[in-house]
């Protein structure tokens, strides 16, 4: 059992209960009220840390029931007592005592420290961090909503905002069906952001209802800006009652001077809905030791030959452009290729180990990609050795900056792996012409690569 400490509290407003029945109580004697103090030894609680939960347990004692207090609201009578608290940090458990004369004028206060924040996946970056740009921050020092009927008529009633001890709690009664009309915006945070750094962020999310969309848009804050330049702009999908950590990596910084704003988006949300945002998190990528799992949302992928795949093309050019360095940068002969049914192989001669010097790419694609939709692609890599690092490209062909999607730290195993990437958009804009490029600086000399199976869809959640 856990040894506990206790203080003797102020009567707290509480409902009385009577212990006995009316035939059998004259009426109340103050005189014989119980004292807390008497029964101090009658309690013992224990914490499981696995679970996050304390048990309270009060020795039966007749004609004396317990009242245990949590946060001063919530409350229960039974001499077992068992609580559970998902997030990290100290907590305390009152109980009082009551007889049929009344309740006692003090309770004995119960501190519980709860080790681990308990969360299904990924937690998030470190809130307690020095490196934390919010740390000691209130984000919603200066906050508004704008919610909004399907008609694009603001709601007369609309949506509060509480900070409880670092937990921001919203509750809306309605919102409108579509984006933008469930607009709650955290203004001028005083947060400096550099041109150049690269950004990770995370929040904690839970709502009591389906956010299906919920967006959380970064951007500067300065008034007259129109929200330019944007750090992060992203749609979440919230499930009902299970915190989900929110979070983006290697954002692109820009100039900030103590001016941040945050906007998140409830449009097309249930209704009505009381959702917490918790654990805010800014860090510079640099300085961040955690490293994020990859997001993949499950979707429903087409057939290869699927006239719903767009990339289906990637699948037939047959051929490749090739750019092989040394370390010096100074180029070097292109690796061995075939083409045949579907599947470019590759053979990787001598390179210089670093990014970039080993670039391969299919080349002039036709495909009608838009500015505000959301894209998945997959593809199948065979390699004959385990590779350390690979990089994959997507992005316009003339213009490698508008990418759909770019990651330089990929690992192959030996045999088949599978590439998909979901829920991407293309960085700058609509573009009618794709290639795709796999980077294999590094990759051993004599190592086959075999690539197939293009997929590049509409984003298509299960």
């Amino acid at each position: 059992m856990k040894t506990f400490k206790y203080i003797i509290a102020s009567l707290v407003a509480l409902p009385l209960f009577s212990a006995c029945s009316p035939d059998e109580f004259d009426g109340a004697d103050l005189n014989k009220i119980p004292a807390v103090s008497d029964y101090e030894d009658m309690i013992t609680y224990e914490v499981d840390q696995s679970t996050n939960t304390a048990t309270f347990v009060f020795k039966e004692t007749n004609g004396i029931t317990p009242v245990w207090v949590v946060d001063g609201s919530e409350y229960s009578t039974n001499t077992t007592f068992t609580k559970y608290w998902r997030k990290k940090g100290e907590y305390v458990v009152q109980c009082y005592v009551k007889n049929r004369n009344g309740m006692s004028v003090g309770a004995l206060d119960f501190t519980v420290n709860i080790e681990k924040t308990k969360m299904t996946g990924f937690a998030g970056f470190d809130v307690d961090s020095n490196d934390n740009l919010f740390k000691g921050i209130d984000v919603a020092n200066n906050w508004n909503t704008w919610f909004a009927d399907g008609g694009w008529s603001p709601f007369e009633k609309q949506p509060t905002l509480s900070n409880v001890n670092g937990e921001y709690r919203l509750h809306f009664d309605e919102v409108g069906p579509d984006r933008w009309q469930g607009q709650l915006a955290f203004n001028h945070i005083p947060v400096k952001l550099e041109a150049g750094k690269k950004y990770d962020f995370s929040l904690i999310a839970t709502s009591n209802k389906k956010l299906p969309g919920l967006k959380i848009k970064i951007c500067n804050g300065v008034e007259g800006a129109s929200d330019s330049p944007v750090l992060m702009d992203e749609d979440f999908e919230v499930s009902a009652d299970e915190p989900i950590c929110l979070y983006g990596t290697l954002l692109e910084g820009f100039d900030c001077n103590n001016d941040l704003k945050f906007v998140f988006d409830f449009g097309g949300s249930e209704a009505p809905a009381d959702v917490i945002l918790e654990n805010f998190v800014l860090i510079d990528h640099d300085k961040n030791p955690i490293v994020a799992p990859e997001k993949i949302i499950a979707v429903n992928w087409c057939a290869v030959d699927s006239p719903d795949n767009l990339g289906a093309g990637f699948n037939k050019v047959g051929s490749m452009g090739f750019w092989w360095a040394d370390a010096g940068w100074g180029q070097v002969g292109d690796p061995g290729f075939s083409f045949a049914d579907g599947v470019y192989t590759i053979t990787a001669v001598e390179n210089g180990g670093g990014e970039w010097q080993g670039q391969s790419s299919i080349n002039n694609v036709d495909i009608d990609m838009q500015e505000d939709l959301f894209y998945d692609i997959k593809c199948k890599v065979v390699s004959s050795a385990e590779v350390g690092r690979y990089t994959v490209k997507v992005c316009q062909q003339d213009d490698d900056d508008n990418a759909l999607f770019y990651k330089g730290d990929l690992k192959l195993n030996e045999g088949e792996n599978i590439v998909e990437f979901t829920k991407l958009k293309m960085s700058k804009g609509a573009a009618s012409t794709m290639k795709w490029i796999f980077d294999f600086g590094g990759t051993p000399a004599g190592t086959e690569l075999k690539l197939s199976d293009f997929i590049l869809q509409k984003h298509n959640p299960k």
